[in-house]
């Protein structure tokens, strides 16, 4: 949003017709849309914007209106000249498209192996006495799905479950990666450790983009340090000092994300005691 009405409208780099707003717009998305779906980089809009800056010249060239008295015998050069520009433009967006793809295929085996092993650390930070750790096979998205449609966290996504295991290869427990919906800026994903007999680790966060100072304060220890080592059944956010164990204090300015949070946690756990505890 604010590329397209801060960025992309600046007066010195954009086109001054109506038309040519127009194509620069169009080229714009275009540009954004195969930087965002080809590219290693998830943005776009920037790159986007500075390459359509590069071929407004073009654009206003072909979109500024004729000067009232010119010869109508100059209109088919003119039109020559548009064909000809807009065959360069496209082949420009063909070949950038093309760069990008080669480059995101390059790119695609380094950027699992770094997201594997961020998933991996995120494992390790709650079930540090795990050796290894492997996909649970009988995982069933669509039942999770329903699992948690039917509870009281129906705005949380169970995403994946990872079993722990010890160094001879038993079952510690699981590591349950949820995203929940509710955060105050956007989704907030984190993996949460629960041992077979319900003993909850903690909680690591995977993905967060919550307010700095506030929203962002769920990470740190003071208050995820609340959820280890408890066994309730289910947790219940308030903003005053806790008088049960199964009361979590909010981040003061931020019961949002602190809620958002913790029914993620609530979430995991009854996937866990409705699939998992038991060794069902």
């Amino acid at each position: 949003m604010l590329g397209a009405f801060f960025m992309a409208t600046d007066y010195v780099t954009s086109p001054i017709t109506p038309s040519g707003k127009i194509i620069y717009g169009i080229l714009l998305g275009i540009l954004t849309g195969l930087f965002r779906l080809f590219g290693a980089n998830a943005e776009g809009v920037s790159f986007a914007i500075i390459l359509g800056n590069l071929l407004v010249p073009i654009i206003e060239k072909h979109t500024i209106p004729k000067a009232f008295g010119v010869k109508k015998r100059r209109e088919r050069s003119m039109n020559k000249k548009i064909v000809k520009d807009a065959m360069i433009l496209t082949a420009f967006t063909l070949v950038l498209g093309l760069i990008l793809g080669v480059v995101n295929e390059i790119t695609k085996g380094p950027i699992a192996k770094v997201n594997y092993e961020a998933e991996q650390e995120s494992y390790r930070n709650v079930f540090k006495d795990a050796d290894s750790f492997e996909e649970y096979k009988d995982f069933d998205a669509k039942k999770a799905e329903d699992i948690i449609a039917k509870s009281d966290y129906a705005n949380d996504e169970i995403l994946s479950v990872n079993t722990a295991l010890d160094k001879s290869g038993e079952v510690l427990g699981y590591v349950i990666s949820v995203t929940s919906h509710e955060g105050s800026q956007s989704d907030i994903t984190l993996s949460v450790g629960i041992r077979n007999d319900g003993t909850l680790n903690g909680y690591s966060i995977a993905s967060i983009s919550e307010t700095p100072g506030l929203g962002m304060l769920v990470q740190e220890k003071a208050f995820y340090s609340q959820f280890e080592n408890k066994s309730e059944s289910s947790y219940t956010v308030v903003k005053t000092a806790p008088s049960a164990d199964n009361e979590i204090e909010a981040v003061t300015g931020a019961t949002i994300s602190s809620r958002a949070v913790t029914n993620a946690v609530n979430a995991s756990l009854v996937y866990f005691q409705t699939v998992l505890q038991g060794g069902n």
